[in-house]
């Protein structure tokens, strides 16, 4: 009997010294959670403190890049820029006046081509006239530019586009062409 109180005491104990191990654990962690970083430009001895919340927000950016290019992507490979429905929910006022205004053809509409290159045919150079996105990267145009670099027909292209966020979704804002391979055959 004596041994089965001495096991129940010592288990207490083992436990009771684990639950304020971690306590003091938790204690170190958040002050481990903040990095001292120490700017020397300035020749004072001025710190700036990057604390849990900015990393959190770091992550929160890189959640939104990723659903942005998934939106982007999406767009592009389904072709849903030819759907003017598409385009009214998913284009800003902005974005659907330059389309409006880049339609070059009798009556109204929208100018789809922009989301793509030039050109009228696939590329007979090209192994295999594939339309899909080759890369989506963070553009350095500022806040919401991304660019797309695609293949149109086996033509390949790249344009910047600007999203906002608009609810848990995006908005296209604006659309400029980098490159367009057919043209620069025509050159």
């Amino acid at each position: 009997m004596k041994k089965k109180y001495l096991v129940i005491v010592i288990a207490t104990a083992f436990m009771l010294g684990t639950m304020g191990a971690c306590g003091d654990k938790g204690k170190k962690e958040s002050k481990e959670n903040e990095v001292e970083e120490t700017d020397d430009s300035k020749g004072d001895d001025s710190h700036a403190t990057i604390h849990m919340e900015d990393l959190e927000n770091d992550s929160q950016n890189e959640v939104t890049d990723q659903h942005a290019k998934d939106f982007i992507k999406d767009m592009y490979e389904h072709q849903r820029y030819n759907d003017y429905d598409y385009l009214e929910k998913h284009c800003t006022t902005q974005m659907l006046k330059q389309l409006k205004d880049n339609y070059d053809y009798d009556g109204e509409g929208y100018a789809v081509w922009l989301f793509r290159t030039s050109g009228q045919d696939g590329n007979p150079d090209a192994a295999s006239p594939e339309s899909k996105i080759l890369d989506i990267s963070r553009s350095d145009k500022g806040d919401g530019w991304y660019s797309y670099k695609f293949l149109d027909a086996g033509w390949r292209g790249e344009n910047l586009i600007k999203l906002i966020e608009k609810g848990d979704g995006f908005m296209i804002d604006a659309l400029e062409r980098v490159y367009d391979e057919p043209a620069e055959n025509l050159e």
